[in-house]
Order: C-alpha cells, then sequence, then structure tokens
C-alpha cells in the first residue's frame, strides 16, 4: 500500500448476499459524455435486486449526457457450483495529486474441503468523491481579460460564477480497483480488495490557475475524500469441476488525447470442461505528463471492458477479447501520457452449465443514474 501523509482508511465488510437462481457476471463498462469531458465525481456500474445502477455525475455545468455499455452474462449454480456475492466498502482520504490507497480482507466466506477450487472476481463497483465547499476556500472565479477562457465558458453554455458553484469531483489521474481469493488453513476461502485512487489538479484555466476556484490554487488544508465499494462474487466447486487460469492486458500509453487498447488473448485452460466464461479481476489506469505540470484531466469516455469471447471445449482454448479506452478530447484538450492494465479470470465448468450473454445500453443526464432491469 502506497504511504501518504493525512491517509485515512476505513473499511467495512457487508454480508455476503443470499443465493438466487441466477446470478450476473460483471463484464466491465464504458461510457461517454455527449457534448464534454467532465471531472471524475461519481462513478458507478454494479447489479442491485435484478437490476443495473448506472452513475455518473457532473457539477452545476455545463448539463450534459452519458450513454454506456456494461456486459453480463447470467449465471446459475449447477453441478455442485456455489456462488456467493458480496460488497466491500472502503474510504480514502488525501493529498491532492498523489495515489491514495486501501486494501481490506474479508476472510471465512465459504468453507469448503481440501480439493475444492474457488474463484473470485469482480463484479461492479462506486467511486464517490466528497462534495467540497468551495466557498469556504476563500477562493474567487476571476475571468476578466481572459479572453481563450471565456469564449470556453460561453460554448459550454455556463456563466461565470458556475466555477464557484461546482462542488464535487476530481480531475482524473489514476484509478485502480482490484480483487483476488484468500484460502485460510481451516479451507475457507475469503476475498482481497484494494483500491487505489489518484485525485489530481486541474489542467487548465477553468478550473484551476487563473479561475482560482481550486485545480491549481486548492489550498493545503483542504484533502480529497472518496467512498469506494466493490462488488465481487465467489465461485467455488471441487476441483474436477471447476478451474481458472488468469490473463492480463497492459499497454504504455505514449502521448496521445485519445487511446484506445482492443486485443484478442489466448487463454489456453484445461481441455475437456465443457463450459466457460470470463471476468475481471483488476482493472488500472494511471495517466500524467502534458504541456502543463498538474497531471489532471477531464474524462470524455473511459472504459473496461470485455469485447468477445469464444471457446473450444476439446482444447480448452478460449479467445477473450479486452477493451480499454480513455479520452479528454474537448475544446482545449490537453496531451497526456500513461500506462493502463486489465486483468481477469477464465472460467471453466467441467459439465455443461448455462450461460446467456447480454448487453446494457442507456443514456445517464441530470438524474445522475440509471437503474435497468436485467434480462433473464
Amino acid at each position: 500500500m502506497r504511504t501518504l501523509i493525512y491517509l485515512l482508511i476505513l473499511s467495512i465488510a457487508t454480508p455476503v448476499l443470499a443465493e438466487t437462481t441466477q446470478h450476473p457476471i460483471w463484464g466491465g463498462f464504458e461510457y461517454k459524455w455527449t457534448k464534454h469531458p467532465h471531472r471524475f465525481s461519481l462513478v458507478a456500474s454494479r447489479f442491485e435486486e435484478g437490476k443495473h445502477l448506472m452513475g455518473v455525475k457532473i457539477g452545476a455545468c455545463p448539463p450534459d449526457t452519458a450513454s454506456y455499455k456494461v456486459p453480463y452474462q447470467m449465471l446459475s449454480p449447477t453441478n455442485g457450483l456455489v456462488i456467493k456475492r458480496g460488497t466491500i466498502r472502503l474510504e480514502t482520504r488525501g493529498s491532492i495529486n498523489k495515489w491514495q490507497s486501501a486494501t481490506e480482507t474479508e476472510n471465512n466466506l465459504l468453507s469448503t474441503d481440501q480439493n475444492a477450487n474457488a474463484v473470485v472476481i469482480l463484479n461492479g463497483f462506486r467511486v464517490r468523491s466528497r462534495q467540497v465547499d468551495l466557498s469556504k476556500t476563500g477562493r474567487s472565479c476571476n475571468l476578466k481579460g481572459k479572453a481563450a477562457v471565456w469564449a470556453l465558458t460561453m460554448a459550454t453554455g455556463c456563466k461565470k460564477k458556475a466555477c464557484s458553484e461546482w462542488d464535487s469531483g476530481w480531475h482524473f489521474s489514476g484509478i485502480d480497483i482490484g480483487v483476488s481469493a484468500i484460502r485460510g488453513k481451516d479451507q475457507s476461502f475469503g476475498v482481497k480488495a484494494t483500491v487505489g485512487i489518484k485525485p489530481a489538479d486541474s489542467p487548465d484555466e477553468v478550473n484551476g490557475g487563473d479561475c482560482r476556484c481550486h485545480g491549481a490554487n486548492w489550498p493545503t488544508s483542504i484533502a480529497t475524500a472518496h467512498k469506494i465499494e466493490i462488488d465481487y462474487m465467489i465461485l467455488t466447486n471441487s476441483a474436477g469441476q471447476l478451474t481458472a487460469k488468469g490473463f492480463v492486458m497492459a499497454d504504455n500509453i505514449q502521448r496521445t488525447t485519445h487511446w484506445k487498447l482492443q486485443k484478442k488473448l489466448s487463454v489456453s485452460g484445461q481441455p475437456g470442461f465443457n463450459s466457460a466464461t470470463a471476468g475481471l479481476t483488476r482493472f488500472a489506469m494511471d495517466i500524467g505528463g502534458g504541456r502543463y505540470p498538474e497531471p489532471g484531466r477531464y474524462v470524455r469516455e473511459m472504459g473496461f471492458r470485455i469485447l468477445g469471447f469464444d471457446y473450444k471445449k476439446k482444447t480448452g482454448q478460449a479467445e477473450i477479447v479486452t477493451k480499454a479506452f480513455f479520452s479528454n478530447v474537448s475544446e482545449l484538450p490537453h496531451w497526456w501520457v500513461g500506462k493502463a492494465r486489465v486483468e481477469g479470470m477464465l472460467i471453466q465448468f467441467k459439465n455443461t452449465t448455462p450461460l446467456k450473454h447480454h448487453l446494457l445500453e442507456g443514456e445517464v443526464s441530470k438524474e445522475n443514474q440509471q437503474r435497468l432491469p436485467l434480462a433473464p
């Protein structure tokens, strides 16, 4: 865990949810703002009582709509397969432009015999920043004489006072969310959840610099705080019925304002397992650089997801297409460099296991969230 002055971590594990007939397997997420890029104040993609919740939020201005896609599969526990779902909650607090990290372990979630296998995958998440009353910072928004800034303010439909009204969010610089399985001495299985958040300074005058609302002028007394919820799924069965193999997609990102990586991965599993699927265990991105010393960027679009899956049961070979992307394209874009990583698991079932693939598509606007029912 990265060491950080002012770091405060509070984590609480919620009880495991009760079994249901079918369970959704989360395949990642992607979203894109229609008109302008925005700060990263709330992002959520998770399942709640037969529905999927997608949440994104902007500040006071400008109004916008985010379109999104979330792939998922419906899995039924058969042939001795046991499925448990739950949530681990964490909080972080720390200085701007630095990583905030937290780790929490929840033990003894499932007890099995010594020959059992267990697989843990991500099943959704939510990241929410603490709202800040900027009027208490003693800063004021001064756009006088700034022609470029004023032009952008008018183009986005914001009034000059909007800067001081923006009350939440941070400029994106990094995120790292993951889960892994742990095994106790008593043959029990648990989950280890880790999170890294890197809130950052504004790259331009609109939200920092000469605007003097925050960004480059954050008072040192104000720390950024985040509440994170990591949803997980545990699958267990005997070793002869369930097995898994990890995969990784990683990339070093060169100078750009719009990065996308789509890659087909060949994963060699165990031959003779009749059914298979794939789930994510980690997604991460770390960006910085550029013309300005501040590393933060607005988000125009972002995504980490499984795009395609093909499995041959005779050989146990799977082709898994993964996709990750990030863009800050806008009226005043700033280039950046960085690195990204997606990790996951090929999960194989010995017996034929029902799996139904679905893709949710929707839009989030002024309500900040949308709930859509899951297909059976």
